[in-house]
């Protein structure tokens, strides 16, 4: 029987008023919760997360798309010095850490006859083609005479999960990828990579922040170049039974993390403002060593080859290619790289050596790409 309480006893459920004693204690109601209340009220909320996570996520995209240049406009490079005096580029090259370790513009300028500051080298660590579009743009809003655009491709870099290491970026994830990695990111074992080890959920915080910080500032022009106009030197000599690097976990696992069409994109529209300008686009593989050659034949090289192709075909078309892949497979690791995927000043020379001599005896005619063989 349900019973209702007033201040003189209890009404039953025929509306009958039963008294009760000046010492009888109110009954008390207990709300029983069912399974199925309980289930549908963990349903609701799994819809509730599911929905907002989803309407995060499309938010992400729309924002990505309309702020992108303004985030990567103050980026942590140092390429304020395009505008100095002495800086008059014919030849650029761009792209991640491998060009820029790979590749002395000065080197290359003293054996193709070029003069100091007529080559430069505008690649940063860890840069995507993002990042470098940005970059591109600024070079040709100030340069009007550049020739050749060479671009160091590295497969991991061109991969989804490489999203990781830049906020925006990471916004282009799926759900599932966005889950995935920020359970297990992609950790790097050398202490000068913790700034890598970074999660992203939902961080269009960040975004807005660093676009709304960038929003109206300047930069201050900068009348020194770097030393080598940007190319920098890798120290040291692998060890030829170092570990690799992994390349492989850039796209693992298989059914989650493939080729970034994001960055193919980008890399298009670079590719279509270098030869806009009146320059020729050209892709570098650059070299890197048998040990980490050996674990990407294994383990994953096949498969991501053919994405890689079939990704230049789409988004690149015809496009000239140099492959420096295996300039050094008859030489030990130990005499031209520093680490397993980085040159050290002996395999910097003879790879500059190897592109100031493509210069000047190729003529970079683009063709549709059919094969590639990365390593």
């Amino acid at each position: 029987m349900i019973q209702v309480r007033d201040r003189t006893g209890t009404l039953n459920r025929a509306g009958t008023l039963i008294k009760r004693g000046a010492d009888e204690p109110w009954p008390v109601v207990t709300p029983k919760i069912t399974a199925v209340k309980l289930k549908g009220l963990i349903f609701k909320i799994a819809v509730f997360g599911i929905g907002l996570t989803v309407a995060l996520q499309l938010l992400g995209v729309f924002v990505s798309a309309n702020v992108e240049e303004l985030y990567f406009d103050k980026m942590d490079f140092d390429w304020r010095w395009l505008a100095a005096p002495k800086v008059n580029p014919n030849v650029v090259f761009m792209g991640a850490s491998t060009t820029r370790y790979g590749i002395s513009p000065s080197i290359v300028a003293d054996s193709a006859g070029f003069r100091a500051g007529e080559v430069i080298n505008l690649s940063y660590d860890a840069v995507t083609p993002a990042k470098s579009l940005r970059i591109g743009n600024e070079l040709l809003a100030v340069h009007h005479h550049v020739e050749v655009v060479f671009y160091g491709i590295e497969p991991w870099v061109m991969s989804d999960r490489y999203y990781q290491f830049d906020d925006l970026e990471s916004l282009h994830w799926s759900i599932l990828q966005r889950i995935y990695a920020t359970l297990k990111p992609i950790v790097f074992p050398h202490p000068k990579d913790k700034l890598l080890k970074k999660n992203h959920f939902l961080n269009l915080d960040a975004v807005l922040t660093t676009a709304v910080n960038n929003f109206g500032r300047r930069h201050v022009e900068n009348d020194n170049p770097p030393e080598d106009f940007g190319g920098v030197t890798r120290t040291g000599h692998l060890d030829d039974s170092a570990p690799s690097e992994e390349v492989c976990r850039a796209y693992s696992p298989a059914s989650l993390f493939k080729v970034s069409e994001f960055y193919f994109q980008r890399l298009s529209e670079l590719k279509r403002l270098v030869e806009h300008a009146g320059a020729q686009f050209v892709i570098i593989i650059p070299p890197l060593s048998k040990v980490v050659r050996t674990e990407y034949e294994r383990d994953c090289g096949s498969r991501i080859d053919v994405e890689l192709i079939e990704a230049i075909r789409k988004y690149l078309g015809p496009v000239a290619v140099i492959h420096g892949s295996k300039l050094f497979q008859m030489s030990p690791d130990s005499i031209n790289f520093a680490d397993p995927v980085h040159l050290n000043s002996v395999g910097r020379k003879l790879f500059s050596l190897f592109i100031a001599n493509q210069l000047t005896t190729s003529s970079f005619r683009p063709e549709m790409v059919q094969t590639l063989d990365l390593y």
